[in-house]
């Protein structure tokens, strides 16, 4: 749904590109990192995918979450797939169910936005909610305490026909990179503990300046 806002990165967000062979890596050390703050191990987590199906830069979000649903990782629960899209319509009553049906998880949101041009290809994941539709002029509520949004796009005009015309293959590749990331902070948390190369000290890339713009679903 194209999520963040026009501006650029906060000093705590890693911003990395997702054809970095260490981009998963990357990700879910710091993903742990963050969680762990919030409780996680003992407080499970809910990956909240938001996006649409129907337009390929939007779809980021579903397709990311269709990927952690087919893992079927332990102690996660996700929200927002191809099949089942969490979009502009329907954002409101999902938080709404969310909030009831799980209300111990740490909610981690996962959407599209689009950027400037060297900012393209990269994920950036940072504490705190973001903010859907806000790239495409929509107000929509926040979601997450943590965010990891990927930039699908360059973002300052015409959005809506930016997005139609999206490489797929980006996408497709960056929800990957994110399903991958999760699986390792959730399988493999000794090892992501261990690698201290990208913890806290790891907050920013040569992209990170970039602005960023969210997209709406």
């Amino acid at each position: 749904m194209l999520a963040g806002g026009r501006g650029r990165d906060p000093l705590d967000r890693v911003r990395v590109h997702c054809g970095d062979p260490a981009a998963p890596t990357i990700l879910a050390c710091r993903l742990r990192g963050l969680l762990s703050e919030l409780g996680y191990p003992t407080r499970p987590v809910l990956a909240i995918c938001v996006g649409s199906d129907r337009s390929t830069g939007d779809s980021l979000g579903p397709i990311a979450g269709s990927r952690l649903a087919e893992l079927a990782l332990p102690g996660l629960a996700v929200h927002g797939t191809l099949e089942e899209p969490v979009h502009a319509t329907n954002l409101e009553q999902v938080l709404a169910a969310t909030s009831l049906h799980y209300p111990v998880h740490v909610q981690v949101a996962v959407d599209a936005c689009l950027g400037d041009p060297e900012a393209v290809g990269t994920i950036g994941l940072g504490r705190g909610p973001l903010r859907p539709g806000s790239g495409v002029n929509k107000h929509l509520p926040e979601v997450g305490d943590v965010s990891l949004t990927g930039v699908v796009n360059i973002g300052g005009f015409m959005e809506y026909f930016v997005l139609q015309n999206t490489r797929l293959s980006l996408v497709f590749r960056m929800a990957q990179v994110i399903g991958e990331a999760f699986r390792l902070m959730i399988t493999q948390p000794a090892a992501v503990s261990r690698d201290r190369r990208w913890g806290d000290s790891a907050l920013t890339s040569p992209t990170a300046p970039a602005r960023i713009r969210s997209t709406g679903g």
